[in-house]
């Protein structure tokens, strides 16, 4: 998929692979962040993606937050929540949030506001509550299993 993806130019889906990748690797126990099917360019394309594309950016920042979260390194965790929380979500291009966005990214913020008891935290939680339930409302044919 790697080869395919970079001689047809899907350095989206590239870089998407490529932290998924870092992702299970970490989760196996490893810090090993690289592989042999990732080449230094597919690498290099990747983090060129997280700087120039803000979607990439955004969902990059969403799966080390959790990872973060699921391996309880708060301080981490709240750095990169603040990075993802940055994010200007008012903009037409991020109109399409997806729901896991919004149920981790609350979940992430109602655990660094029972760290911090900082009240923008809980706000934030509140608010992909907030998300969670209308999309629950207007879509309950998908979200029987979800809400």
């Amino acid at each position: 998929a790697h080869k395919s993806m970079e001689k047809h130019g899907h350095l989206i889906g590239l870089a998407h692979i490529i932290q998924q990748e870092k992702n299970v690797f970490l989760l196996m126990g490893t810090n090993d962040v690289t592989n042999e099917r990732s080449s230094a360019m597919e690498i290099q394309a990747a983090q060129n993606l997280q700087k120039a594309n803000p979607h990439v950016a955004y969902t990059f920042y969403l799966q080390k937050m959790y990872i973060s979260f699921m391996l309880r390194e708060y301080e981490e965790t709240k750095a990169l929540a603040e990075k993802y929380f940055d994010f200007n979500l008012l903009s037409w291009t991020f109109l399409y949030i997806h729901t896991a966005h919004s149920f981790y990214g609350g979940l992430v913020s109602f655990w660094v506001y029972r760290q911090s008891n900082d009240p923008n935290w809980a706000s934030r939680g509140h608010k992909a509550k907030i998300a969670m339930k209308k999309w629950a409302k207007s879509s309950g044919h998908n979200f029987q299993h979800k809400a």
